[in-house]
């Protein structure tokens, strides 16, 4: 339900959907998805479900949120081959790690990612529990409003990486989120 996702003008790389789950199919592309809703306020989630598909290779599979239109913005992944969820700041093609929290996922499993902002601090959970905050202490200062949504980074396939099974954002009205099932790119 819900507006379809945006992809933002820059970025590259050809989602594709297989199981009801949403994956990146290109390479070290970079996709990013905004929800074409923007907040009042910073004080709104973005909270996907990944299912770990296979381990071995570098991809991405991200909840972000204050997106700017130039696809700035703050995101929370599990990079695989680490044992950590990252908590970072990505400004300009450039990730600043703010946060991490150890992990231990393994091939078959689903989690969930949950990123929040309240003033200059990011907030990071996992599978419902409370994890870790970092304040963005960057040059630049921190991001405006901007907009939630998921971003993808590497190579996936129909068998391999991370898939999303659900996107969600307290920031639409009413509780309604973009589908997954099918991928509105505009």
């Amino acid at each position: 339900t819900g507006s379809p996702l945006v992809q933002v003008v820059g970025t590259a790389g050809v989602c594709k959907v297989h199981n009801n789950r949403a994956f990146l199919d290109s390479g070290s592309d970079e996709q990013v998805l905004r929800a074409g809703v923007t907040p009042g306020s910073v004080a709104y989630d973005a909270e996907i479900t990944v299912h770990v598909v296979s381990g071995g290779t570098e991809s991405r599979a991200a909840a972000a949120i204050c997106i700017q239109p130039n696809g700035d913005r703050y995101e929370a992944y599990w990079l695989i081959g680490n044992a950590a969820v990252l908590l970072a700041k990505r400004i300009g093609g450039v990730s600043t790690q703010m946060a991490s929290v150890g992990v231990s996922w393994a091939v078959g499993e689903t989690h969930t990612i949950r990123i929040y902002r309240t003033g200059n601090t990011c907030y990071l959970s996992l599978d419902g529990a409370a994890g870790v905050s970092g304040g963005d202490q960057t040059a630049e200062g921190p991001l405006g409003v901007g907009e939630p949504g998921i971003t993808f980074r590497g190579a996936g396939s129909t068998t391999s990486g991370q898939h999303i099974d659900t996107f969600s954002s307290s920031a639409f009205s009413g509780g309604g989120s973009p589908s997954l099932a099918r991928l509105n790119l505009r």
